[in-house]
């Protein structure tokens, strides 16, 4: 006799961002660092986030009231959250003080709070600025060739950039 099985329930999982999606959202997060913190602890911030997760694709938990609290009642704060999140938070507020590393975690979590994210490395870090640099010098010359012999590269290449297709 053939049984009906019970349908398994899988989480399902927001699709990866683009690139694009992935930079403007970096570029966003960090200015707001460098704006709150200001220009040498906002770095110092981008920074450690860089040395400790660059190249890490990290599950970031919704914004959970219990995150914001400084309390070993009841529960773990970070009850459910992904190792890799959990080894950032920790990583942040050692290095930064209890108080601090919550709210630079808060405004991550707000940020992206409920999504995969990539943090970047410094390659990419690099590779963003000179991107925008490349663009902005275009606006002014209009000229591919220009731009790929002054960043020594194929003018192909330097024309994906200019028009966006690269980020």
């Amino acid at each position: 006799m053939l049984t009906a099985e019970a349908p398994v329930h899988r989480e399902v999982l927001p699709m990866p961002n683009t690139r694009r999606q992935n930079r403007e959202t970096f570029v966003r997060l960090f200015q707001g660092f460098v704006n709150e913190y200001g220009e040498i602890a906002g770095k110092k911030i981008v920074k450690h986030i860089v040395d400790t997760t660059g190249g890490m694709r990290i599950w970031v938990p919704e914004n959970n009231p219990k995150l914001n609290q400084h309390t070993v009642l009841d529960n773990d704060p970070l009850h459910g959250c992904s190792a890799c999140f959990r080894m950032l938070w920790i990583s942040i507020c050692h290095e930064f003080g209890p108080a601090s590393g919550r709210a630079i975690m808060h405004k991550i979590i707000v940020e992206r709070g409920g999504s995969r994210v990539y943090f970047p490395t410094y390659r990419d870090l690099y590779k963003w600025e000179r991107n925008e640099k490349m663009r902005a010098q275009y606006s002014k010359c209009k000229n591919v060739e220009e731009i790929a012999n002054r960043w020594n590269m194929s003018w192909q290449r330097a024309a994906q950039i200019v028009r966006g297709e690269e980020d």
